[in-house]
């Protein structure tokens, strides 16, 4: 009997020292969305251990993350995602900005934590013209349709879309048609006669989801 209870302790405990061997030996996952611009604010709350969490290898994050109260990350600066990706080279600039932080409790070690955090992309920066006056020269025996390339807005934010549109006297003569990519292209809608008209002072305007503008003067010389 005693043989037996020895035996089946000795094998319990060895079941039990095998499992909390694997348990500390995996990676545990956590997967954060935040709006770019957000203020600082606790980002996630980990199972209280008798020791503290730590960041690994965050001197790249030093200034945006922190453990507080011995298993709280928190976020203690505002992310501008455009500065992530531009300056700081922490993301991509021309998809979802992602990061990856690594933590671990100082009592497992080997137990690493996975916290991917998404920057969500904000409308926070004004989009733009390349020049403020574009001006381009039009043959009056140009045929109807023909398209003209025009530089397109330049917008830092992700995946934007615009509406293009002329205003002015002889607008009705052109028309903007957008290409793929969000390029856009001057299309002739009538012939034009140089006698009637020999220069269009025009107004190319873009606007954004959030019927924000950007202009630029448009000069055609027939």
């Amino acid at each position: 009997m005693n043989l037996l209870f020895i035996f089946l302790f000795t094998f319990f405990s060895h079941i039990h020292f095998l499992l909390t061997i694997t348990h500390h030996s995996h990676h545990r996952n956590y997967h954060l969305s935040i709006n770019e611009n957000s203020p600082p604010k606790l980002l996630l709350q980990l199972p209280l251990l008798s020791s503290d969490y730590q960041l690994i290898d965050s001197n790249r994050y030093i200034n945006y993350f922190q453990i507080q109260n011995k298993n709280q990350l928190h976020l203690i600066e505002t992310i501008d995602r455009e500065l992530f990706c531009r300056i700081k080279k922490f993301c991509s600039c021309y998809k979802q900005c992602d990061i990856q932080l690594r933590l671990h409790n100082q009592a497992y070690r080997s137990d690493i934590i996975l916290v991917n955090l998404t920057i969500i992309d904000l409308n926070d920066n004004p989009h733009r013209f390349p020049k403020t006056i574009h001006s381009i020269k039009i043959a009056e025996d140009i045929a109807i349709g023909h398209c003209y390339r025009l530089p397109s807005v330049i917008d830092e934010d992700l995946d934007q879309q615009f509406d293009y549109q002329l205003q002015g006297n002889g607008s009705n003569q052109f028309l903007i048609e957008q290409l793929q990519s969000n390029e856009i292209c001057l299309k002739i809608q009538e012939q034009l006669d140089h006698e009637q008209c020999n220069k269009y002072e025009l107004l190319l305007i873009a606007q954004d989801r959030d019927r924000r503008h950007a202009q630029a003067q448009m000069l055609i010389h027939i």
